[in-house]
């Protein structure tokens, strides 16, 4: 291997590391790295923290030889994470909703030996981690207010060192595909491979140190990690790293942090186009060249929409894993537009396989792709490595026409995947959940088009005789064992899965033949309360709801969250529903309301809310209560349940006068015996398991000490991302503290 990792050596960098290394010590005051708030971190600081972070890894004895899993909170922090581990061990990005048993079956086959992860690390993860004996090492961004070696004038390059026993050749990053098999894939990406591919996308469009470029993609997708940082950190410029990702916040990105080109899915610019129609204003955007959009197919209709929003080109490409994320994308100049299709090549040559079995360079087959970014076969698979070449050509599993100019048309996807909004995963991921369920028999997941996140996916279950179990305690059981995304949006429950004529199963065809192919621009559920008509409130709600989720039609009965809906939609909504009635209901009525029908009715009830939610009641464990955060609302604690397993029972507590029928509770002491009667209400002694987020923690911890004071055991509390600020009263005897700060 190419031990070359020492500075200066300004020719092409050699390593990914070598990227940031190179403008570290030639420009090390150029910014690299923009924080949604506006803090700009330069190539120099930027370096310091990764030199900083990479000194804790090889003291916990990393090395060249080990896999190290990395799970860290979206934003600029996971940058210096990303380059830390690249350049001393083989990096395994891993998503922060992942659930504990995918993570333990990417343990297993990638022989994960570490895990880089912040305080707020999902306790589910942690503790798998744990049992397989895989270390844990904080990567949690240094006090900046604390002197530090590396805090040099000028930053040396032997602090930030390439271990010699990694080169152009070694594997930099082990990322997962979406394979039609139910098990995805792992792809062993080179450095070379990732550098070549960022080289030619710099120059595909002409990128400088002056552009800065807005990342939409997260570093566990090859076109984060390859478009999003490493072809900005290759032209010496800049890259914004968002920490949320609602339409707001994109947009004031745009307009208040001077980028130049953005990079993202579809579902983003759809989610764009949308915003400027309700909003009836135009997008401020100076500064920006050009939109990239990638990892799913924006139609020519929203391109050109997105087009005249902007008055940019709008540059659609077309990647995958294997290939590091582009081949072909459309050209920046104008005049060269390359009508219906995808693009020229950009980072590898591409050929078409025809159906005698031939390769051409015109005409219509399966796609193929060969150079210097593609990956050389899959880790541990000869027989899936050997199905994917033919004669050194990669073979795509898309089935597309290359013209006579060169550029490429697809025509179809030959391989099944489902691609949510950018999120692309294996439809047989889900039917093997769902084969777990003791009332199914058997189950297959398919696409459903869905206008702005492209596409989302179904399911058809055949249930076991005699068995009894609805739709929603089957979306209920999946949502505790699968991330958000992968959830179907509708479960239609048949006699047989339709087949073919030659008996197989064609997942494309399912939503045509069980005559829900519209189901998203329709009609999603049989409406049980089609024969009357809606009250003028039920009518209000639909309107909303239609706005919020982007649907041309909402039932009495349909179900939010099987309609496509998610927390920001969620956010959406009930800000529109407050405009629209004037006071203000408490997002936890989702918990119980999640159709029109249900929601009017919990309205008009103008009940008290309740105090306690039990986001999941059963479970053989002592239940945890969780305390609100300052907002009062409880709707984003579901992901923390959902780590902590299906055996935990998790109760929420809901601030008092959320919805404005009550005035709210302001002294600590009084809002803490009032949740402990609450809670006593579910567990009337202890030990009790308690604690929150943010301000919720300081709550819990004033609860804990009053539960101390009249004797009852406290078996834990936990502060997640809470401080007392050294100002709480002290809580007597010992007490188990889970600090997450």
């Amino acid at each position: 291997m190419d031990g070359d990792a020492k500075l200066p050596d300004f020719g092409k960098p050699k390593t990914i590391d070598n990227v940031l290394s190179r403008f570290a010590v030639s420009r090390p005051d150029a910014p690299a790295v923009i924080f949604s708030g506006g803090e700009v971190l330069n190539y120099g600081a930027l370096a310091a923290q990764v030199a900083l972070l990479r000194e804790r890894l090889l003291s916990h004895g990393v090395r060249a030889t080990d896999r190290v899993a990395l799970m860290v909170p979206r934003g600029g922090d996971a940058v210096a994470a990303f380059f830390a581990v690249i350049g001393c061990a083989t990096l395994v990005p891993v998503e922060r909703d992942i659930s504990g048993t995918e993570f333990e079956d990417l343990m297993s086959r990638m022989g994960i030996g570490f895990l880089v992860t912040t305080a707020d690390c999902p306790p589910a993860i942690a503790d798998v981690a744990r049992k397989g004996q895989v270390k844990i090492v904080k990567a949690d961004p240094p006090d900046r207010a604390q002197p530090s070696k590396y805090d040099a004038p000028v930053f040396d390059p032997s602090m930030l060192e390439t271990s010699p026993d990694i080169g152009p050749n070694s594997i930099a990053l082990l990322l997962r595909t979406s394979g039609t098999t139910g098990r995805s894939k792992i792809v062993p990406v080179t450095h070379f491979n990732s550098l070549s591919a960022a080289e030619k996308i710099v120059q595909w469009f002409d990128l400088s140190a002056e552009d800065r470029c807005l990342s939409l993609m997260p570093l566990y997708h090859s076109h984060g990690i390859c478009v999003g940082m490493l072809t900005p950190f290759w032209s010496g410029g800049s890259t914004i790293m968002p920490n949320e990702l609602s339409v707001q916040h994109i947009v004031d990105l745009i307009e208040n942090q001077s980028p130049s080109w953005v990079t993202g899915a579809a579902s983003f610019y759809r989610m764009i186009l949308a915003y400027a129609k309700d909003e009836i204003r135009k997008i401020d955007a100076p500064t920006l060249r050009f939109l990239r959009a990638a990892s799913e197919a924006l139609s020519p209709a929203d391109a050109a929409a997105v087009e005249r929003l902007l008055d940019i080109p709008m540059i659609t490409s077309y990647g995958m894993t294997e290939t590091q994320s582009q081949i072909v994308a459309k050209p920046l100049a104008n005049g060269e537009s390359c009508i219906g299709s995808v693009g020229l090549p950009v980072t590898a040559e591409i050929a078409v396989l025809d159906e005698a079995g031939a390769v051409r360079s015109e005409g219509k087959g399966e796609v193929l792709v060969r150079g210097d970014g593609v990956f050389a076969g899959y880790l541990d698979d000869p027989e899936a490595t050997a199905a994917a070449f033919h004669e050194g050509w990669f073979q795509t599993g898309d089935f597309g026409r290359i013209e006579i100019d060169g550029s490429l048309s697809l025509c179809g996807r030959l391989k099944e995947i489902i691609s949510r909004g950018g999120e692309k995963f294996a439809p047989a991921e889900i039917d093997n959940v769902l084969a777990t369920h003791p009332d199914v028999a058997e189950a297959v997941t398919f696409p459903v088009p869905h206008p702005s996140l492209g596409e989302i996916p179904a399911a058809a279950v055949v249930l076991k005789a005699g068995a009894r179990v609805s739709e929603e305690a089957l979306v209920g059981f999946l949502r505790e064992r699968l991330a958000d995304f992968k959830v179907p949006a509708r479960i239609v429950f048949v006699d047989e899965i339709p087949k073919s004529a030659v008996g197989k199963i064609q997942r494309g065809q399912l939503a045509r033949v069980l005559g829900i192919d519209r189901m998203i621009g329709g009609q999603l559920h049989q409406d049980t309360a089609k024969g009357r008509e809606p009250t003028e409130l039920e009518y209000g709600l639909q309107r909303l709801w239609k706005k919020a989720l982007r649907v041309e039609h909402v039932g009495l009965n349909d179900n939010f969250f099987m309609l496509g809906g998610d927390s920001l939609q969620a956010l959406e909504l009930f800000l529109q529903i407050e405009r629209e009635i004037g006071r203000r209901v408490p997002l936890s009525i989702l918990y119980e309301a999640t159709t029109v029908a249900e929601m009017a009715a919990c309205i008009e009830k103008n009940d008290r809310p309740e105090i306690v939610f039990p986001i999941r009641s059963k479970g053989h464990r002592p239940p945890f209560f969780s305390v609100h955060a300052t907002g009062g609302e409880i709707l984003d604690q579901m992901g923390l349940s959902r780590h902590l397993g299906e055996d935990q029972p998790f109760y929420a507590l809901q601030a008092i006068g959320v919805d404005d029928k009550e005035m709210p509770v302001t002294r600590m002491e009084e809002l803490a015996a009032c949740y402990i009667e609450a809670i006593k209400s579910v567990q009337p002694q202890g030990p009790y398991f308690i604690g929150g987020p943010y301000g919720g923690g300081v709550v819990a911890y004033e609860m804990a000490r009053q539960l101390k004071a009249a004797g009852e055991e406290i078996a834990l509390l936990a502060l997640i991302h809470s401080s007392l600020g050294g100002a709480g009263p002290p809580l007597g005897p010992p007490v188990r503290f889970w600090g997450l700060a």
